[in-house]
């Protein structure tokens, strides 16, 4: 295939590692891992076999892509260590806020991509949506589709003011389904159900509502319309969900949480 650096090795750069070796992309000694932590070094090469160095200059030298696995705030400082030494190489950064446009001030290159992975990395199925420079050829947007599918499902939007919607909806979203399945099993521990039995319970209910819908293909709405029987057990708890602004909490929590990664976009790292 081709060799990739992964700069940060914390858990999301381990998780894409993970990814990346799950599929049939990539072989151990085509990923090199660079972290300034030597345990999380250690534990990926015990894990998988793949190159590590904490030497940033060592580990780019000769890959194909760099994967920018660092939180937002080290990437000015990485930035500074990579100027001057980029041999064109195309720069996939998962740092949240971080614009194209900064990206490319921050190390004065102009081919970088930006992509939103989700939690789900770290079992290969995350939503990853990306954006790209004008500068890509379609070599490196051929290469940046094999890693972020290697990581799950991957799409690509044209216009950077998406990735914060997705971000809002993909990328949070776990968050929310976690909350739902959290309460949901609160409440059936206080209907009398053991917590185990709730947690199973809930758990099960989730994965199959998920598979029905991608074997189903039907809009959400109407596969809701078939679980409701009119005047029934359903209808009277979706109408309690209704009156206590359930939808309009979820509209609320998406708006609320795109504005807040449109500020950090803003922010200057």
């Amino acid at each position: 295939m081709f060799k990739v650096t992964v700069i940060g090795c914390g858990k999301m750069g381990s998780s894409i590692v993970k990814a990346l070796l799950s599929g049939e992309n990539f072989l151990p000694e085509e990923i090199v891992c660079c972290d300034h932590h030597k345990d999380n070094l250690c534990e990926l090469d015990k894990l998988y076999g793949v190159v590590t160095t904490s030497d940033i200059l060592s580990a780019i030298k000769g890959c194909e892509l760099i994967i920018l696995a660092v939180k937002p705030n080290a990437i000015p400082l990485l930035a500074r260590e990579l100027q001057g030494k980029l041999e064109g190489q195309l720069i996939l950064s998962i740092a949240a806020g971080v614009t194209l446009k900064k990206l490319q001030e921050l190390f004065k290159y102009e081919r970088v991509v930006r992509s939103m992975p989700n939690l789900a990395v770290q079992v290969a199925l995350s939503t990853t949506v990306w954006i790209a420079s004008k500068e890509l050829n379609e070599d490196d947007i051929r290469k940046t589709e094999i890693v972020l599918n290697s990581l799950g499902s991957s799409f690509r939007v044209y216009s950077e003011d998406l990735i914060d919607t997705a971000t809002a909806i993909a990328g949070s979203g776990p968050a929310y389904q976690y909350l739902f399945m959290e309460a949901l099993v609160e409440a059936g521990v206080r209907l009398g159900l053991s917590r185990e039995l709730a947690y199973k319970l809930t758990l099960n209910m989730v994965k199959g509502s998920v598979s029905l819908a991608e074997i189903n293909g039907e809009d959400f709405a109407a596969l809701r319309y078939k679980v409701t029987t009119p005047g029934g057990t359903t209808a009277e708890a979706l109408y309690s969900l209704e009156k206590n602004s359930f939808r309009a909490s979820i509209l609320e929590a998406a708006k609320v949480c795109y504005e807040r990664s449109r500020e950090l976009a803003k922010v200057e790292h």
